[in-house]
């Protein structure tokens, strides 16, 4: 399975981000699991060579109006898996014996399923990473990576800008 995904970073150039996104994000999220691959789109910047996701930029600023549209495209991603996945778990809540969780292991596999799609750091319900390989999970998060470009307190951001790096991530 295929799914868009997008790292945050900080960086001082396009050039930068995608390196860092490629070494501190992609890579972490295919060694420390849960995917198989990753591909980035083009290496000289430019548009993605990749058929399913044509539309995609290599590298945005997260100030510029594509980078914006990534990010939210990310949020949006996530905010309908985590419905789904609620949905799901209001499901099997209603349509099953609870005491069937502990007998029928079906059961508990499809619950366990759902609870640990919803709790995991990485993974086919996360679309948008930080600079560590973290998944985004909850709004305020994504407030404070796009914030802290702006923190004049935080020295290690001075001189960097956000940047958004799309990734092909396979499953």
């Amino acid at each position: 399975m295929h799914q868009l995904v997008h790292g945050l970073v900080y960086a001082e150039s396009p050039e930068d981000a995608y390196t860092t996104a490629r070494d501190e994000v992609f890579e972490t999220v295919v060694t420390e699991g849960p995917a198989d691959h990753y591909a980035l789109f083009n290496e000289d910047l430019d548009r993605s060579p990749i058929d399913r996701w044509s539309d995609v930029p290599a590298v945005a600023r997260v100030d510029d109006e594509e980078g914006r549209r990534l990010v939210e495209r990310g949020w949006e991603s996530s905010v309908d898996e985590y419905r789904k996945r609620f949905d799901r778990i209001e499901e099997l809540l209603s349509s099953q014996d609870r005491e069937a969780f502990w007998k029928d292991g079906m059961v508990h596999s499809d619950y366990a399923h759902e609870f640990r799609s919803l709790g995991q750091r990485r993974g086919m319900s996360t679309f948008l990473y930080d600079q560590n390989g973290e998944g985004v999970r909850h709004r305020e998060h994504l407030e404070r990576i796009e914030d802290a470009v702006d923190d004049l307190d935080l020295e290690r951001y001075q001189n960097l800008e956000l940047y958004i790096v799309p990734a092909d991530l396979q499953y």
